[in-house]
């Protein structure tokens, strides 16, 4: 497993069986699995949509996004991304931000039609003259989240600095 979302109207959490290539549905009222089935080569991270309508399934190395059936589990819709897709999340807004963990960028698509609204990428940090200093290029995105009502996107990632000789490196 390497991902999870939960449908709580549903009483379903779905997960991504990154090796398997499969999306997993659990009945989460009696533990078990209800429903699997492929949807691409490594699926990395999955999020119910709006209204619990659809499940959305980020596929790492076939840089796509991909709709899917969150009864039937069938593809319903694939979506090209410019690079590989990492964490996922729904705004106040009704769109879905999908990171890129490789080169720091951010695609913001809409939530009903899947079509890319926006890009943009976390901002590099300058060197600052001090070794104990976080400084780099935005590598690694780890998670995505909205600050509720204020647009603004949280993503902890790593930064990797190309900037401080070695043996300065603390």
């Amino acid at each position: 497993p390497n991902g999870v979302s939960l449908a709580p109207h549903r009483d379903v959490a779905y997960v991504t069986a990154r090796n398997a290539g499969e999306l997993v549905a659990l009945d989460l009222s009696a533990m078990r699995v209800i429903a699997r089935a492929p949807v691409c080569a490594e699926p990395t991270a999955v999020l119910v949509g709006p209204s619990e309508a659809s499940v959305l399934v980020a596929c790492a190395p076939d840089r796509e996004l991909v709709a899917v059936d969150p009864g039937s589990l069938r593809v319903t819709r694939r979506v090209a991304l410019p690079d590989e897709p990492g964490a996922m999340a729904l705004t106040d807004d009704g769109a879905v931000v999908v990171t890129h963990p490789r080169t720091g960028g951010v695609t913001r698509l809409d939530a009903a039609t899947l079509a890319v609204t926006a890009r943009g990428s976390v901002p590099e940090r300058p060197w600052a003259g001090h070794p104990l200093r976080a400084n780099g290029v935005p590598r690694a995105l780890h998670d995505v989240a909205q600050r509720p009502r204020t647009g603004e996107l949280w993503i902890p990632h790593t930064l990797l600095s190309v900037t401080a000789a070695q043996p300065a490196l603390n």
